[in-house]
């Protein structure tokens, strides 16, 4: 069967028995020959109309029964135009009438990828002799299913090489595996949500702002563009708190220059890092430094950093007060002011150095020193204003009044100091006792007036009672202390003035003290 690519674009040479018209045709024969044109011309119009469906897999299209009748190959320049069946995977070839299966070329030497033909998508191809191939002139479609642009595709679990789903172009990330890389077909543009925390790695095939990886939260949102088959670039980054990345490229610096206005605080969130041979390597404005293996105590020497540039401040604080960290004086490359080690040795101790990149030196610019031994660290303070107690109980008694420190204490073997004053009275020469329960046992009390915790009080007067009482504690949980009172006989009677008057508290404070 003779078919369109047979006639010639020289009107004369169409001069074929069955196809063309010769000279003195028979005119039984015209309308033979005008059905067999009319003929190949709808065959060759339903060939390229779109109406094709295609067979086979997504690597092996096939379009087994054409409208033309082809020969043993392709002829050059054969237009063929079809509805995909499926989605069409990487280097996918079309075999037509049972010919040989020839590779599709979205453009010079590239051979389609994967998702660049999608289901019910219609293709346009031309076979080309030269390059023994099929040159795809439809655009491509890079997205996995017609409705993908703009679509939300299905979740997808974490995995250290993600693979980009091609039914949508936004997707939710479950779980918490490090992602390194991404299998997706180049030129894609799409959006991943990250419903947990989990790492992105920087690297070639994985580049994201900042140049560093980043650790992800609940809620952030990063669009990503593939420059090429399975290579991304991450060019925006959103975090659900709505705050910046952290860590800024030392190329990509910041240099203020004039006066500059800051409307907010500047915050330097701290990281902690754990000393490794004398050295750490920094990274932020602000570190908490920790020993080797959590161990008792440790010496840091050395600071290292990348790009780290002239001027960089660093502010270094203990991260747990019971394990001691001593920054050395120019063992490695710390210089410290007056020509001595730093010991860290409780929560309040702090040091600010500043780099010197011509020294390559890290100078001491200012410190918190740790707490002096006898430094109140925190305070307490009541009163008992029920003015006029008295007893005659010649025992402790069965109330007293109670004072506790409000927070945890620095050091399990910190030092409470209890103080309490008050006036007492009695109806004749009597003896009153005081004394202060830490709720397993009694505190002996110093100071004025104190005789093994008694005091005299002559009768008809009054006496001024200041007690002082030293608790050294076995734990940082704070301890409530009680004081209780009784008379060796008759009444006795707290918050009596020098005028016979009830006009006088029982006040007691309570004072950490550093050791």
């Amino acid at each position: 069967m003779s078919e369109i690519w047979d006639l010639s674009n020289t009107d004369a040479n169409n001069d074929d028995a069955s196809f063309g018209f010769q000279e003195n045709i028979n005119p039984s024969a015209v309308n033979d020959n005008l059905r067999r044109i009319l003929g190949a011309l709808s065959r060759w119009y339903n060939d390229t109309n779109g109406t094709l469906v295609s067979a086979g897999s997504g690597s092996a299209y096939t379009l087994a029964s054409p409208n033309r009748s082809l020969t043993t190959s392709y002829s050059d320049g054969l237009v063929m135009m079809f509805q995909a069946h499926t989605l069409c995977s990487n280097a996918a070839t079309l075999a037509v009438g049972g010919k040989t299966a020839k590779t599709i070329y979205k453009q010079a030497g590239v051979t389609v990828s994967s998702s660049d033909i999608i289901q019910d998508q219609i293709v346009l191809v031309a076979y080309e002799t030269g390059i023994d191939a099929w040159q795809m002139l439809s655009p491509v479609s890079g997205s996995g299913t017609a409705a993908a642009v703009g679509a939300k595709g299905a979740d997808i679990a974490s995995a250290t090489t993600l693979v980009i789903g091609t039914d949508g172009d936004h997707f939710d990330i479950t779980g918490t595996t490090t992602i390194t890389g991404m299998t997706v077909a180049a030129g894609r543009r799409f959006t991943l949500q990250f419903d947990a925390v989990l790492t992105l790695t920087h690297g070639a095939s994985l580049v994201l702002p900042t140049a560093a990886n980043i650790a992800t939260a609940a809620g952030d949102i990063a669009v990503f563009q593939a420059v090429a088959a399975d290579s991304v670039r991450c060019i925006s980054y959103t975090r659900a708190n709505g705050k910046a990345l952290d860590g800024v490229a030392a190329s990509d610096a910041n240099d203020f220059t004039g006066n500059q206005t800051f409307s907010a605080s500047i915050d330097f969130p701290a990281s902690e890092l754990t000393i490794a041979t004398g050295a750490v390597t920094v990274a932020k404005t602000q570190h908490t430094i920790d020993t080797e293996g959590d161990a008792a105590s440790d010496d840091l020497d050395t600071l290292t950093a990348s790009g780290v540039q002239d001027g960089a401040i660093v502010i270094l604080r203990p991260e747990n007060a019971a394990r001691v960290v001593t920054v050395k004086h120019a063992t490695g490359n710390i210089d410290l002011a007056g020509n001595a080690d730093f010991v860290m040795n409780d929560a309040q101790a702090s040091i600010l150095l500043q780099y010197d990149l011509t020294a390559t030196t890290w100078y001491e610019i200012c410190r918190t020193p740790a707490a002096s031994s006898g430094q109140i660290l925190q305070y307490a303070y009541t009163e008992d204003l029920t003015r006029g107690i008295s007893t005659t109980s010649t025992g402790a008694t069965s109330t007293g009044v109670s004072i506790a420190l409000g927070s945890t204490l620095a050091s399990a073997s910190a030092k409470v100091r209890i103080r309490v004053h008050t006036t007492v009275g009695s109806d004749a020469n009597r003896r009153a006792r005081f004394t202060l329960h830490d709720g397993s046992g009694l505190l002996t009390p110093t100071g004025m007036n104190a005789i093994g915790g008694s005091y005299i009080v002559n009768a008809g007067t009054f006496d001024s009672v200041s007690l002082e009482f030293v608790d050294t504690v076995s734990s940082t949980t704070p301890k409530t202390y009680t004081l209780y009172w009784f008379t060796n006989a008759g009444t006795l009677y707290l918050g009596e003035d020098s005028s016979g008057n009830y006009d006088m508290p029982i006040v007691m404070t309570a004072e950490e003290l550093a050791v």
